[in-house]
């Protein structure tokens, strides 16, 4: 159990060391330098505070771009999914904090090579998820961001727009997965090459082990129409 063995770690007992290279943890990062400073409570609500403060300069922005319809949609969204709690999470705050400051950073663009400049943005978005992230709204960082960047900016054919959307995608799996894939390598170097495949294991694990109906993980699995209905029932 984690937090017994955590307890016997600070206490001073012995406890096994595992290799856990297969995220990147940027946020534990980040966390590890404000604890110098503030403790969790006074973080969660330096957190909450900047994240709040950003989404109301998005929705101001989109405001001032006489995007009236727009800017009140995402408040609401916002607060449709709980976005407040979100950012008082650690584990969820970091993707609410980078949702806006992308939107901002796109709001910005301009000049004729700006759909470009989007595109790479997208692939440095990607990267910062895999690094900030620990598997929880880590498509939002795409999602959310260009439908705001196609509303307001994108322009020509429907065919050029859905190509645009797939570029922008593209670039943001490939920042994604490198980086992801980069840590593995880099594990593998420092650590040997059973470091990648253990990291690899554990990825298949998570996209095709086994899911369980309750709260006991040895309990009855769910088939595949009841994971499929729980992509539903689990997100609303």
């Amino acid at each position: 159990n984690v937090n017994d063995t955590f307890y016997e770690s600070v206490t001073g007992g012995k406890t096994e060391t595992i290799s856990y290279s297969r995220y990147w943890h940027g946020s534990a990062g980040v966390l590890r330098v404000l604890l110098c400073f503030m403790n969790i409570e006074n973080i969660r609500c330096v957190m909450m505070v900047s994240g709040i403060l950003l989404h109301i300069a998005v929705v101001i922005c989109l405001f001032r771009k006489e995007q009236k319809a727009l800017s009140v949609t995402y408040a609401l969204a916002f607060l449709l999914v709980n976005g407040g709690f979100a950012l008082n999470c650690l584990e969820y705050g970091f993707m609410f904090l980078l949702v806006p400051m992308t939107i901002l950073v796109l709001l910005l663009l301009g000049g004729e090579q700006k759909d470009t400049m989007a595109a790479q943005i997208f692939m440095i978005v990607g990267m910062l998820t895999a690094f900030f992230d620990f598997l929880t709204t880590e498509t939002l960082t795409f999602t959310v961001p260009f439908a705001v960047y196609y509303i307001m900016l994108c322009e020509g054919s429907k065919k050029q727009n859905w190509f645009f959307f797939l570029r922008c995608g593209v670039n943001w799996c490939i920042g994604y997965v490198g980086m992801f894939l980069l840590k593995w390598i880099l594990a593998a170097v420092v650590l040997g090459k059973e470091a990648f495949w253990d990291a690899l294991d554990m990825a298949a694990e998570r996209m095709g082990g086994d899911v369980s109906l309750s709260a006991n993980m040895v309990g009855e699995q769910a088939g595949l129409a009841e994971r499929l209905m729980g992509i539903f029932t689990r997100n609303a």
